[in-house]
């Protein structure tokens, strides 16, 4: 059960355990790693906000943006033209951008293009390494996992120390031959 407590919400089989000693720093670390993950992954919105705001100013976009492909698309390619110039010559016709829906974009320098293009690799890589902080959530989970199964062990084995062994002992009761019973004991030892 300690081990299950600790899987959910580290720190929690340690208190089942009666060892709250060790598992507060389960917790506090639990607090910490939620805390880092939501400042890291706000900053990183923050960042892709900024640099969409950047590209707005600069280029141009339409009003019908807003995924991210499109963004991506924008920073790479110096017109909504060149682009889908490209993908007609690939062929990919399913990927061309309307200009009268909205899709449109006109990179006022080459120079802020590239710019806009490093801001949105930096925000996304922000974003994206946001989530190698749920690893370290999972990764405490398990030690805290680990470490209430030593406690429950040493808290039980207090408990046998302190009421004394149980041993229960049970035979067949015979006669003439026959098995006609069961006998059992219960034996503590002091």
């Amino acid at each position: 059960m300690a081990i299950c407590y600790s899987l959910v919400l580290p720190g929690m089989g340690e208190w089942y355990a009666d060892n709250m000693a060790s598992g507060k720093y389960y917790l506090i670390a639990e607090g910490g790693i939620w805390l880092t993950y939501a400042s890291v992954h706000a900053y990183g919105v923050w960042m892709q906000s900024d640099a969409r705001s950047f590209a707005r100013t600069h280029s141009g976009i339409g009003s019908g943006t807003g995924d991210d492909a499109f963004f991506v698309n924008v920073g790479n390619f110096s017109t909504v033209y060149d682009y889908n110039e490209k993908k007609l010559r690939d062929r990919e016709l399913d990927k061309v951008y309307d200009p009268a829906m909205g899709y449109s974009w006109n990179w006022d320098t080459d120079a802020n293009r590239q710019r806009f293009r490093s801001l949105r690799v930096s925000s996304d890589g922000v974003i994206t390494n946001s989530g190698f902080i749920i690893a370290a959530a999972v990764v405490n989970r398990i030690i805290s996992a680990v470490n209430a199964a030593r406690c429950v062990r040493q808290y039980n084995a207090a408990l046998d120390e302190n009421l004394g062994m149980w041993q229960v002992d049970s035979r067949l009761t015979a006669y003439s031959g026959r098995p006609d019973g069961l006998t059992i004991s219960f034996i503590r030892s002091f």
